[in-house]
């Protein structure tokens, strides 16, 4: 249950609401804490205290993680995956793609990259002529270690989620260009002259 109090503060209205809510059991002792946290409207602290709440439920412990970097995350997930059964190869295409991966968002702390924040590296990646086999591997390798980060209970959503690659459009002229190349082609391929010749000349006789 939702306990209110009302504070002065230094903003239009004159005063700020804060909510306070009985977080849940600490898995060690057992006890209570409570949660206040402040809004400038009851429905802005609750959301703020409930958002809170919903993390220590699930084992999250925001505090602790607050300060977890990407690049330390992805350097333990790395870790891990190169102890698997893995190809030597893959292990050093992951590496690479963690390293642009961290040209990105290494010193970003873990909890704060946003799905937003994740599909904007994807347009960076895609407008610095990356191909969309490159751009699918940094977003594999990058979903691989949010997975790992939300199955630790560094943070509780995984960025990467629902994030779109790039992909480039063609013009009309490319699109008539690379029509016309395919068509010449085939009509250059000697075989494909026979075989249309000899249907003709048979088409013909049937007459």
């Amino acid at each position: 249950m939702a306990s209110y109090t009302k504070i002065k503060a230094n903003n239009k209205q004159g005063y700020k609401w804060i909510c306070t809510l009985e977080g849940p059991p600490d898995p060690l002792t057992g006890k209570r804490k409570q949660i206040p946290r402040r809004g400038d409207t009851q429905k802005e602290a609750f959301a703020r205290a409930q958002a809170v709440y919903d993390q220590l439920s699930r084992g999250i412990n925001a505090k602790k993680n607050k300060s977890l970097l990407f690049e330390d995350v992805a350097e333990e997930w790395f870790r891990v995956y190169s102890k698997g059964k893995v190809k030597k190869r893959s292990i050093i295409t992951r590496g690479v793609e963690i390293k642009n991966l961290n040209k990105h968002f290494a010193k970003r702390k873990i909890s704060t990259i946003t799905h937003r924040n994740f599909q904007e590296c994807l347009y960076q990646l895609f407008e610095q002529g990356y191909s969309f086999n490159t751009i699918s591997g940094f977003k594999t390798t990058a979903n691989m270690i949010f997975k790992y980060a939300i199955k630790n209970k560094y943070i509780l959503d995984n960025p990467t989620t629902d994030s779109i690659i790039p992909v480039k459009m063609l013009t009309v002229a490319e699109i008539e260009n690379k029509d016309q190349l395919v068509e010449e082609k085939y009509l250059e391929n000697p075989t494909d002259i026979l075989y249309i010749r000899s249907t003709f000349l048979q088409e013909c006789n049937n007459l």
